[in-house]
């Protein structure tokens, strides 16, 4: 299994490395649903149960909408004085190579997605 991000625990650069994060242990405000999807993903760890996911998230969202609402997280960040990422040069850059990296993984992950629809059952 692969490490995970541990908030507030510096490694170079300013990225976080959260191993003892999990993603069960968060507020949810998702539906019971995508809570079933997530639980069904951190218990059996199949390609079924990443496929399930990953077919409900582009359900709801297209790659535009991924974009806009990545931007708008990394744009309020970026204003906000009140914010400790907005403050720092590096954590600045960081938070945009972020945004970069991210986009380009989802627009990988739905090349994946929309080949994978394509295959016959």
């Amino acid at each position: 299994m692969s490490k995970r991000l541990i908030p507030n625990k510096k490694l170079k650069r300013g990225f976080h490395n959260c191993q003892d994060y999990h993603p069960l242990s968060t507020i949810s405000i998702l539906p019971q649903t995508l809570n079933n999807l997530r639980r069904a993903l951190a218990k059996n760890q199949t390609k079924e149960s990443a496929w399930n996911i990953i077919d409900e998230y582009f359900s709801f969202f297209g790659l535009d909408d991924v974009y806009h609402e990545l931007w708008v997280l990394t744009a309020g960040t970026l204003t906000n004085d009140e914010i400790q990422q907005s403050k720092n040069g590096l954590d600045r850059h960081n938070l945009i190579f972020f945004f970069e990296y991210t986009k380009m993984f989802f627009e990988a992950v739905l090349l994946l997605h929309d080949n994978h629809k394509k295959k016959p059952d």
